[in-house]
């Protein structure tokens, strides 16, 4: 349950913190520019995830990154995408539109996840999520047409459009982080250099001065968005995420454009327009059905459904997100993931010497093991797989550790 908690204090950070970013912007955003927020922001989160790096792992995670060549070319681009790219695509947005807009559209990006999510990390998407995908986006509809449905705003139109774009551009580089299973603290500190380098390298291809005396509102925002969106509101961000399922994630974000709606009421004095509630209670509603399966393991799509009585087989690789033991680091870093079925412990027995006789072993893609292997699972990371996995006291979850497709194919075998 440690886990958990730690999870849950992330995203109430998170959702603080995200409803002040779309104000911040509208406030500050305009008279800095927006490429130069982004590389002051850039700046002060690379200095925030400095500090964290060393204080959490004496940087261990960042110089895992550098020392691996692919890994460190893929997470780099990401964390372009991830931080300029999406910064630079939802500032320009909102600076077009109102806060309670931004914040309402953007929020879609749960959504858009779950739609992407068989194609990245082969997990199923439900009934219930498509369903939920459709009340979701609604709310997009309501917004761009004022409430009416019969009409269209052509003059936010472009402005939501961008903001719905850097909502993609998160939902896509969220699954490549968490198919990417990398040090999460890294992976920000590393985002962060990219991301001052693409803002000094687009400001000096278009000859954009850097402001040097600047306001206290644009202080203001470059504090909100680099201290904390790409500082460390982006690390606990990013751990909820690996954490929890990307369903209770987005559930936890419902409270984030009605909080900015209140902010933007209080602190602005911008109207809130009777649509925004429908709207946001749209997107609420799509996000709850979602998250009726908060809490559970995903289930994984396997690319060839086995004949028979089979087990079904759950990804559970967020488990081991810190893990100590190094076997399952080594095997799941990069594509690896950890594949769990569980059964009764009679069932298990039966097989035990199907599983360390199995040829497949021999290649060293994966390892097999089972909760109980204390020197391999901690007493928090069992917990939490009993917790998602639902695991009773006479049953076991037995575990693939490494090539996807090799766990796959070998607990594929374990049908009776």
């Amino acid at each position: 349950m440690k886990m958990m908690y730690k999870g849950f204090a992330a995203l109430a950070i998170v959702v603080i913190y995200s409803s002040l970013v779309t104000i911040a912007l509208q406030v500050g955003g305009a008279s800095i520019g927006v490429v130069p927020l982004l590389l002051y922001s850039s700046i002060l989160g690379t200095a925030t995830m400095l500090v964290l790096s060393y204080l959490q792992d004496r940087g261990k995670g960042f110089l895992m990154l550098l020392g691996d060549k692919k890994g460190l070319l893929i997470l780099s681009i990401t964390g372009v995408f991830a931080f300029a790219i999406s910064t630079l695509l939802f500032t320009w947005g909102t600076l077009g539109t109102t806060p309670s807009v931004s914040a309402i559209v953007y929020r879609t990006y749960p959504l858009i996840i779950a739609l992407l999510t068989p194609i990245v990390l082969r997990q199923k998407v439900s009934r219930r999520q498509l369903l939920s995908l459709i009340v979701g986006f609604a709310s997009v509809g309501v917004i761009i047409s004022n409430g009416s449905l019969t009409t269209i705003n052509f003059s936010e139109l472009p402005y939501i459009g961008l903001v719905l774009m850097a909502a993609l551009v998160v939902a896509l580089t969220t699954l490549v982080i968490k198919r990417y299973n990398a040090s999460t603290t890294g992976f920000v500190l590393l985002a962060n250099l990219a991301s001052t380098a693409f803002a000094l390298m687009v400001m000096l291809v278009f000859h954009i001065a850097v402001p040097v005396n600047l306001s206290v509102p644009s202080m203001l925002a470059i504090l909100i968005v680099g201290g904390f969106d790409l500082g460390i509101g982006s690390l606990f961000f990013y751990y909820s995420y690996k954490v929890f399922s990307t369903s209770l994630v987005g559930l936890a974000t419902l409270a984030i454009p009605f909080l900015t709606m209140g902010l933007s009421f209080a602190l602005l004095g911008m109207q809130m327009q009777p649509y925004y509630f429908i709207a946001a209670g749209l997107l609420t509603v799509g996000l709850f059905i979602q998250g009726r399966e908060m809490l559970k393991a995903p289930e994984w799509l396997k690319k060839e459904d086995p004949v028979g009585n089979y087990l079904q087989i759950f990804d559970v690789t967020s488990a081991f997100l810190n893990t100590k033991a190094d076997a399952i680091h080594d095997t799941v870093r990069g594509n690896g993931r950890v594949l769990a079925v569980k059964m009764k412990n009679g069932e298990y027995e039966t097989i035990r010497s199907i599983i360390h006789n199995d040829a497949s072993l021999l290649e060293k893609k994966f390892f097999v093991y089972t909760n109980s292997a204390r020197e391999l699972v901690s007493e928090e990371e069992n917990n939490f797989i009993s917790e998602i996995l639902g695991v009773q006291e006479d049953e076991i979850a037995l575990m693939c550790a490494g090539d996807p497709d090799l766990g796959e194919k070998f607990l594929s075998k374990l049908s009776w």
